[in-house]
């Protein structure tokens, strides 16, 4: 069990989590572009202000989490921000998504970040939880409507 960068060789099994995560978001109305998820890994594993981490367990990827760090609008310092956290259901309750979360600090950390923004778009009342478990606090949400 570890977590660990990503290499092009996961690419099969990075897209299959981002289906599955795609699947259980509020963006599932959308089509799923496999296409044009694996050129988006490629690039973030082309760019060094992008980490793609995944956790394998027993031989098998059960997690995954892209992170970025860059400027707010407003200001120079930096921030580290997550763009796919997913867990595999029958890998929830273990220590993945927590060994995520570790990698993903210690790398904003080392990047000279100075606070993280998670996000949930699965509406997980579990990762709220997680979250406030770490010590991170809520401080926003996000809104969708619908253009008719």
């Amino acid at each position: 069990m570890s977590v660990r960068t990503a290499v092009p060789a996961d690419l099969p099994a990075l897209l299959e989590m981002a289906k599955a995560m795609h699947a259980e978001s509020v963006y599932r109305h959308l089509p799923f572009n496999a296409a044009k998820v694996a050129a988006q890994f490629v690039n973030w594993m082309g760019d060094p202000d992008v980490r793609v981490f995944c956790y394998d367990q027993k031989g098998q990827k059960v997690g995954l989490l892209v992170a970025s760090v860059g400027t707010h609008w407003f200001s120079d310092g930096l921030g580290a921000w997550d763009h796919l956290y997913y867990v595999k259901p029958d890998a929830r309750g273990s220590f993945a998504a927590a060994r995520l979360f570790q990698a993903f600090t210690a790398w904003a950390k080392a990047q000279g970040a100075v606070d993280l923004w998670p996000g949930v778009s699965t509406g997980s009342a579990a990762a709220v939880t997680f979250y406030r478990r770490l010590g991170l606090e809520e401080v926003g949400g996000v809104f969708r409507g619908a253009i008719v």
